[in-house]
Parts: structure tokens; sequence; C-alpha cells
């Protein structure tokens, strides 16, 4: 005001006048301003979806994902108001579901835009926050074969799908549809399991009939203070970890997995040991052609959930506060794996510093049956390198026969000269390659014990 007054009256009233215009318009602009800062502070906080989320947001849209080493990609779901997503990271609140694609449609699931993650020979690897989901709930990161196809081979939305979005289809019939599914983390704060489930053969036009339901199941239920809320574990639940899998392939056939959590240089390992080869190379197909990934949060009370997480987990139910949002966030796919190549590499080490027995006698002791295989590589190269080393092995022990023999056939044969030999004489043999030996006279006469000397 004050400046406004001394504008007015101390120059011409037209330029006072259009001065406090002014500043009235500056003074009702500065109103809004703590509004506007807020609105900012709250699209910062995530509330809102800004250009970051891909403006992807609404219907059938969830907003977009940064995925490492794969296309901007999209998140589809039914749910829209319980999934959140800004940049790399996704929060999913109990009973939500979603389908990650490669482009965004509000209003429609089309199977063209569903993306396919093609992953033998690589390593898919994301970080969780499992802390508030509590037993008798269940977070499924999992790959499925989707879209399913019908007899024909084309995409099938399915007539039963209960719940479920078109296109659906596992390894449980869930949805009405079945494919194969890789359950690379089905868990809560006090279980973690991982299952691939095979499928029969396809029929030509790769529709599937039926599939393993149970899969080759691995838990921390088996491991003692692997995993659970507490510094006491070697994952505490109470914190974000990360999680890897690795896709071990040779000539495009499936031919091992291995997960590992990891939180601050302690790890966890499976290497899905109880898959036989043939469950795995079954999955080979449809890995190569590719898998949906689909992201879950559900359950309710604890006997839905007691195949996961008993006897570990009691009575409890999955609601209210033991159902806490989950946060999944840096899902990346990377080419390669590092499967086995730590112990490949040491043993390389020992095979240029020992002798060929030494090392696999060292080998097999510390390793047995599927590790050894797994470092042998290829059953031909495998039975080849244990050849070879039985081979050393009883050259070495040969050898070590031969110069025992010799040493005491040595000392029979001198017996034999000192009691043959006439004194005075000397004895030279030579072995000629006729194998015949010769008695050579000597110009001076030596003491035979002498020359034997």
């Amino acid at each position: 005001p004050s400046i406004c007054f001394a504008h007015f009256h101390l120059g011409s009233p037209v330029s006072g006048r259009l001065f406090q215009g002014r500043l009235k318009f500056l003074g009702r602009a500065m109103l809004f301003l703590p509004l506007a800062v807020a609105l900012l502070q709250v699209a910062q906080a995530g509330f809102l979806t800004s250009a970051s989320s891909g403006e992807c947001v609404g219907g059938l849209a969830a907003g977009s994902l940064d995925i490492g080493g794969t296309p901007l990609a999209y998140l589809s779901t039914l749910q829209p108001g319980k999934i959140a997503s800004q940049g790399s990271a996704m929060t999913l609140q109990h009973n939500s579901g979603l389908s990650v694609m490669s482009a965004c449609d509000k209003h429609e699931w089309k199977p063209e835009n569903i993306m396919q993650f093609k992953l033998l020979g690589r390593t898919l690897r994301f970080t969780v926050d499992l802390s508030g989901v509590g037993c008798a709930c269940n977070v499924a990161f999992y790959l499925i074969g989707m879209p399913a196809k019908d007899l024909q081979g084309l995409p099938s939305r399915g007539t039963n799908r209960g719940e479920e979005p078109p296109y659906y289809c596992d390894a449980n019939q869930v949805g009405g549809q079945w494919c194969p599914e890789i359950d690379i983390m089905e868990a809560n704060n006090r279980v973690f399991s991982s299952t691939p489930h095979k499928c029969d053969a396809p029929t030509r036009h790769g529709h599937y009939n039926q599939c393993d339901r149970i899969g080759c199941f691995t838990s921390t239920k088996d491991m003692k203070r692997s995993y659970g809320p507490g510094s006491s574990y070697t994952v505490n639940m109470l914190a974000p970890f990360d999680v890897s899998t690795e896709f071990l392939e040779q000539d495009g056939t499936l031919i091992g997995l291995r997960t590992t959590l990891e939180q601050g240089g302690r790890h966890v390992f499976f290497d899905h040991s109880n898959c036989t080869k043939r469950d795995l190379a079954a999955l080979s197909s449809a890995m190569r052609d590719g898998m949906s990934l689909r992201i879950t949060y559900w359950g309710s009370d604890s006997q839905t959930m007691a195949w996961m997480d008993r006897p570990v987990c009691g009575w409890q139910y999955c609601g209210g506060l033991n159902a806490g949002d989950v946060v999944i966030s840096d899902i990346s796919v990377s080419n390669g794996t590092s499967f086995a190549k730590p112990e490949a590499d040491a043993l390389q080490k020992e095979i240029d510093r020992k002798p060929p027995q030494d090392v696999y006698i060292d080998v097999l002791k510390r390793f047995s049956g599927k590790r050894l295989s797994i470092l042998l590589g290829s059953s031909m190269r495998g039975s080849f390198v244990l050849a070879a080393a039985f081979v050393c092995l009883a050259s070495f022990m040969g050898v070590a026969l031969l110069m025992v023999s010799r040493r005491l056939c040595s000392r029979h044969s001198l017996q034999d000269f000192e009691r043959q030999m006439p004194t005075g004489d000397v004895l030279l043999a030579a072995a000629p390659p006729s194998g015949t030996y010769d008695r050579l006279p000597l110009a001076a006469h030596l003491d035979h014990s002498e020359a034997f000397a």
C-alpha cells in the first residue's frame, strides 16, 4: 500500500492508476502461489501422474515403467486405483494385479500389446520391499505363456476367467486356460518360494491341454534362518532386498535356473536342483517364443496360503495392517549369466597349478552329483575329463609301481652278478637294439666290487 500511495501521488494520475492495477494483479497471483507449490509437491510425491509415467493412466492403464534392457513398458490392470508407478518403481495394494505391456491402451487389452520377455541365457533382476506383507498374503512375480491360444492357434480371451484379464493362462488353469509358468517369486515377509511349472507338449498350433500344477517347488522354509523379519536372518524382511534369476541355456534349451536373494552382501541361493533336466527342457519352447510378466498381490485366510507359508506361519489373515503395500523397483534384463562361473574359474586355476591327479581328487572331494556335472559342462566333455583324470591317476600309480619294481630288480640283479662273475673280471652291460648283452675284457684288472661301486 505504501508503494502504491507514493507512486499515485508523486506521479501522474494516469501512471499511478496503471501501476495500481498491476499491483492488484500481482497480489491476486500471489494468492495462488501457495496452491501451485502444493500441487507441485504432490506431483513430485507421485500422487499425480506426470510425463515420467508416459501419461498412460486411466481406464485399464496404470502408468508406465522403466525396465532396464527393454523399451518403455506400460502397466495394464483391472484395478487401476490400487496400482501406482513412477520411473522404475511401482506400488501395489492388496487384491491387485498387473501385466507388463509394450504399448499404452486405456480401453482394450490387446494380445499384440503384451510384452514378451525372451530370457534364455539372460538374467532378470528386481528389488522388492515386502516388509508390510504378512502371513497368508502372496506377492507373486511370475512369467506365463500369455496370450493363451485356442485350438486353431489364435489368441484366446477365455470364457471362464473370473477376475483374470483377457488372454490370461497359467499352469493351474486359473482363468480357464493352460500355459507354462515360472514363478520367480511367491512371497510374504516370512517365506520366499520359487517354482517352475512345465506343461505337456502343446499341439502344433501352440495350444496346451495340461500342465504340472505343483511344479518343482523351492522355498526358504527348508533353509533355517535364511529369510524372515529381523537382523538374525540372512535376508531381513524389514528392509528391501534384491532378487535375480539366471536362465542358463545351451543350444537354445533351458538347462538350469538359479535364483539369488541379496541384501547387504548376504545371499540366499536357490539352485532349483529338485527340477529335473526334463522339467527345465520342457519350458524351452515357451521361453524361446517369449513369456509375459505378471505381478499380483493376493491372499485371504491362512488355509488358502497354507501350501506356501505353513508351518512358518500360523492362523493369520491377509488383511488390514497385515496386508500393507508392496514396492517393486529397478526391474532389469541383462544378457548372459554368472551361473557356476566363480567355481569354474577357481577350478581352472587349480588345473594350471596342480598335477592332474591332485586336481581331480580335490574336485571329487568338494563337488558331487549335479554340481560336478555342471562344472564339467556337457555330458560328453564331462566323460572325457573324468576319463582323463582316471588315466592320469592310473599312470601315476603305474610309474610308482615301476620305480619300486626296478629298484627291487636292481638289487636282485646285483646279487646275481656278484655270485656269477669271477674275481678280476668286469661286466659291462649294454642294451643294444637286439637286446643282447656283451662281456668285454678290460686292460686293467679291477676288483669287481670296486667296479660296481
